[in-house]
């Protein structure tokens, strides 16, 4: 836009100018009519100047008008507010505040105190360093959103010094919003894990009044709840009832599994029970879904525990007892025949275990290398992150079998599978956890046999899944399929070794986990022409490792009274990666340790290893940091935190655990 002020001036200079010009040259032909033009000239200028000064005048004092009128309206505007404003200084105490927050707080002297105080969160440091802050609170029973900023009090750049916050009563809005969250409806689906191991082995005369007493528990524990309890199956019950009664039931702990547990009426075995648990925001239909896949999350996890699903997040409650061991074979036997199937219709088998595979997933994989190989097809072991103890087990086999062409690289894995071939997933269900995921495609025909207690994260594209985790090991569970698979079986001693080496690492020599089926799995080996005198030279260590183990164990630390925390410091030796879990191993046979946990920072990541004698389930520790396992056998991988953080973060997990499970 053109300057039309300054246009003016320039014009009238020009026209004095033109005028001056003009008088002069009249001075020399007529003095007396120059003198006029002088005089008008003159006239003309103070004209201009008392005009100039009498607007200059009122623009001025329309500048200034402006200027009061809006400082009086933000000052009335702060004050007169239709909602509580707070002035607050950097140091958090309150400067000001206007007659609707003096409301809010009921007559409360503020003035002088310190706004985090009135609050109760943390909100200076918030104001001054961001640019979007709001949250919400409670003032004398109603609720506000509140939202704040920061504002300068001087010309220096980066000078804040006052800090505002502007409330707004949203009460109702919020009470709609609780209202609606207690209304959802909740679905759970409850099963009684065991029924038929209870039943058989409790005499027929108590078998009625068994079942009518954990019925009666279960429906007196649910009916505070003002429920719907519907009895599907014999062993299955589905309950729908209102969210507001979840927090409740979180809060008692579901003490209706102890309560059941507890049960004694004439069984030799205590009844367990677990529970799904499921509810949606949007979609009523979904609550089924969540309930049904929570409820195979609990009892992929050994059951006896509580999970809970929605849309976006997991929870666990429960699991305090083990997992109880299922005499039935029938699933081994189904499972065998559809393993076969699937091997007899795909091209190759290719077998993976997890990173940095055990001697049980190297040993669960060489059993189902036998099976493929006994009907017939080939078969690859995929071994890409080599371990000591697994390299001397393989190297010990190589002696008697060519496994030369069976052990490939992950590389060689992904060269080799084809859209027919048959990926086989041993002693793992989380995709990231093995040795080469890219195989596990969604157009993947997929197998998966493991033991171990089931997480969040699982191969859900699997066509078989033999999941058992009251399985002392996945060579045990591998072995009871070799055992139906008849006169075709084509294994060779030192396969068998391999696979008794497995039930030997995950049971601590016959010591832990193990149940009859355990030792029958143990004996076929034995007929098979296990040498255990060879078996047992797969676990030795070397000297240098030995006092490794000793050092770590003389260097623990117990905390609790029961739990025992050592490091162990990485020197580049790939070994060592075997060692944290024997020290663990060995700090469990000190009197009063209940559970151990060693720590070694490697490279690029710190791995923690937990065992327990069982009292103590040192899964549900390691799951709090993002590992898993069983209850008394469980680890972790964490990235990006040094040795000293995850000892700090450890320690707090177990007083957290130990703390809840004393309550």
């Amino acid at each position: 836009m053109k300057n039309r002020g300054a246009e003016n001036l320039i014009s009238f200079l020009l026209c004095f100018v033109v005028m001056f010009i003009f008088a002069l040259i009249t001075l020399f032909l007529n003095v007396q009519l120059a003198v006029a033009q002088f005089a008008c000239l003159v006239l003309l200028v103070i004209i201009c100047l008392i005009t100039i000064r009498k607007n200059y005048g009122k623009i001025s004092g329309y500048i200034e008008d402006i200027t009061f009128h809006v400082d009086n309206a933000t000052k009335d505007s702060l004050i007169y507010a239709p909602m509580p404003v707070v002035i607050f200084k950097r140091d958090g105490s309150i400067l000001w505040y206007n007659k609707r927050f003096e409301e809010a707080v009921s007559g409360i002297e503020a003035f002088g105190m310190s706004v985090e105080e009135v609050f109760q969160t943390s909100v200076t440091k918030n104001v001054f360093e961001s640019e979007d802050v709001h949250f919400t609170c409670f003032l004398n029973e109603n609720h506000y959103t509140v939202y704040g900023n920061s504002v300068k009090t001087d010309k220096k750049e980066n000078e804040t010094a006052l800090g505002i916050l502007y409330l707004f009563d949203d009460t109702e809005n919020y009470k709609y919003k609780k209202r609606y969250k207690n209304e959802r409806v909740v679905v759970t689906i409850l099963n009684l894990d065991n029924y038929d191991d209870v039943l058989n082995n409790t005499p027929n005369a108590y078998r009625s009044l068994l079942l009518a007493e954990i019925e009666n528990r279960i429906y007196t524990w649910f009916s505070f709840a003002e429920c719907i309890i519907r009895k599907v199956e014999r062993d299955r019950y589905l309950i729908i009832f209102r969210h507001k009664y979840l927090e409740e039931m979180i809060n008692k702990k579901f003490s209706v599994l102890d309560d059941v547990r507890e049960i004694k009426c004439g069984n030799k075995f205590s009844a367990t029970l677990s529970m799904g648990i499921g509810f949606d925001e949007q979609m009523l239909s979904n609550c089924y879904e969540y309930a049904s896949s929570s409820l195979n999350l609990a009892l992929g996890r050994g059951g006896d525990q509580v999970v809970i699903k929605d849309s976006e997040n997991v929870f666990y409650y429960g699991g305090k007892s083990r997992e109880h061991e299922k005499t039935t074979k029938v699933k081994a036997r189904t499972t065998m025949l559809a393993l076969k199937e699937l091997v007899e219709h795909s091209g190759d088998v290719i077998i993976i275990g997890h990173q940095f595979p055990d001697i049980d997933a190297i040993g669960a994989a060489v059993g189902v290398n036998v099976f493929a190989r006994s009907f017939g097809k080939d078969a690859y072991i995929v071994y890409d992150t080599p371990s000591t103890s697994v390299t001397q087990m393989i190297t010990s086999a190589n002696e008697e079998i060519d496994y030369g062409r069976t052990i490939i690289t992950a590389q060689q894995a992904r060269e080799l599978v084809k859209p027919d071939s048959l990926i086989v997933v041993v002693d793992t269900h989380r995709p990231a956890y093995t040795e080469c995921p890219e195989l596990l495609g969604e157009n993947r025909t997929v197998a998966l046999i493991d033991h171990h207690r089931r997480g969040a994260e699982f191969i859900d594209n699997a066509k078989l899944v033999y999941h058992e985790p009251y399985a002392s090991s996945t060579c045990e569970m591998v072995t009871e399929l070799l055992q139906y698979v008849g006169d075709k079986l084509d294994i060779n001693a030192r396969e068998a070794d391999m696979l008794y080496a497995g039930i030997m690492l995950d049971t601590k020599d016959f010591s832990m986990k193990t149940g009859v089926r355990t030792f029958e799995a143990a004996a076929f080996l034995k007929r098979c022409g296990v040498d255990i005198t060879s078996v047992k030279r797969f676990f030795k260590n070397d000297f240098n490792s030995f006092v490794t183990i000793s050092k770590v164990v003389s260097e623990a630390e117990v905390i609790r009274d029961c739990v025992a925390i050592s490091v162990c410091m990485y020197d580049g030796r790939k070994e060592l990666r075997n060692i944290v879990p024997q020290a663990a191993d060995r700090l469990l046979s000190i009197s009063g340790v209940e559970a151990s946990f060693v720590i070694m920072q490697m490279e690029e990541e710190t791995i923690i290893s937990g065992r327990s004698t069982g009292n103590i389930n040192v899964q549900v520790i390691m799951e709090k940091m993002g590992g898993g396992g069983h209850q008394t056998m469980a680890g972790c991988q964490i990235k990006d935190k040094d040795y000293k953080e995850v000892k700090e973060i450890l320690i707090e997990e177990i007083n957290k655990f130990i703390d809840d499970q004393s309550e």
